[in-house]
């Protein structure tokens, strides 16, 4: 299936759920007072927008500077643990450092800047 049909089948779907859904929220909005027919559909809307960041916040991991280091380390171990030979994986010539967190490395490159601005006053 072509990424273009996917997607127009995507958006069929929402249009399909929205002006099914929506005239029959306006409705009952309506019933209530005439203020609310008009911003009802807002006030679900804002609703489902505030549901949706409170599951983003619980579910998604908060993923640091140093967080692709770490989850190599991590599925390297995985690896060697089951087996793997990972002697043909990444550069050759590439030599394993300790991880320096973001921070420290920032504080460094910052020292140093000063040390070399102060030596040529």
């Amino acid at each position: 299936m072509s990424t273009r049909r996917k997607y127009q089948t995507d958006t069929s779907v929402g249009a399909f759920i929205g002006n099914y859904t929506f005239p029959q929220i306006q409705e009952q909005m309506a019933a209530r007072s005439e203020y609310l027919a008009n911003t009802g559909v807002f006030w679900v809307g804002s609703a489902l927008a505030v549901f949706a960041a409170i599951v983003t916040i619980i579910t998604v991991p908060n993923i640091g500077a140093d967080w692709m280091i770490e989850e190599e380390a991590k599925f390297r171990q995985y690896l060697l643990d089951h087996g793997y030979d990972i002697s043909q994986m990444g550069d050759e010539d590439f030599v394993e450092t300790p991880a320096v967190p973001y921070s420290q490395k920032a504080e460094t490159e910052h020292n140093v800047m000063h040390e070399k601005q102060g030596a040529s006053f």
